[in-house]
């Protein structure tokens, strides 16, 4: 059946070029990493617990209801910067404050700039600004954030969370593969106005094309097919 023959070619050239995608994105993503950390270390040291002026009792006594413990999910201690510090999560929000009075510690610029600069020893750092929706090279986490610039010549980039963590880093040669990479899944497609539903929309309509293109295959290479061409030979 020539239209068939037609459907089967055309529809294996465009999985063809699906295909060739998938597998160079895939390589790519397996590679080793980069200069700088892919995998970041945990986020501070182990805290010496006997070195808290504050119990748990007492700091949610000295907070009281004006910081909304009420919801309180969690709390626990962590070291940033050589400062001993509170973590309290609720719903909804999280801050710190300090294990030996109390007080509210926020991470400013300085303090993002320290972090970043700690993980990163030996780089130049150019700039920090605040960051409160999604960018080019940010795009997942949590907002706000400190997004440290420095001034090596990858363009290396961190990404400083009001918790005091180092949410993500990327440099040039990162950002290449990630490109390439988001690629396996059709990341691409979330920037469109259907988002999430319109890659999820892609994948199955490449799922689709490939069936079709197994189906026709099957149906061309069926053995009473054969016969038939056989005998109009």
């Amino acid at each position: 059946m020539p239209r068939m023959k037609q459907i089967h070619k055309w529809v294996s050239l465009a999985v063809g070029v699906v295909f060739l995608m998938w597998v160079v994105s895939g390589v790519v993503m397996v590679l080793p990493g980069t200069a700088h950390p892919t995998t970041l270390p945990p986020e501070d040291p182990a805290p010496v617990y006997q070195r808290a002026g504050l119990s748990p009792a007492q700091l949610m006594a000295r907070l009281g209801m004006e910081d909304a413990t009420a919801d309180l999910r969690e709390i626990r201690l962590r070291v940033i910067l050589d400062t001993l510090l509170y973590e309290v999560r609720g719903a909804g929000r999280t801050f710190l404050v300090s294990a030996d009075d109390g007080s509210r510690y926020v991470i400013d610029s300085t303090r993002a700039t320290r972090l970043a600069g700690a993980l990163l020893p030996g780089l130049p750092i150019r700039t920090t600004h605040r960051l409160r929706s999604y960018a080019r090279d940010y795009q997942e986490g949590p907002l706000p954030v400190w997004e440290v610039q420095f001034g090596d010549r990858g363009a290396t980039r961190a990404w400083v969370s009001d918790q005091g963590t180092v949410v993500r880093i990327a440099d040039d040669t990162r950002r290449i593969r990630e490109a390439i990479g988001g690629l396996h899944v059709f990341r691409p497609l979330r920037r469109l106005s259907a988002g999430e539903s319109g890659r999820r929309a892609a994948l199955m309509g490449a799922a689709l094309v490939c069936l079709v293109t197994i189906g026709t295959g099957y149906y061309l290479a069926w053995p009473w097919r054969r016969r038939q061409s056989g005998r109009r030979l």
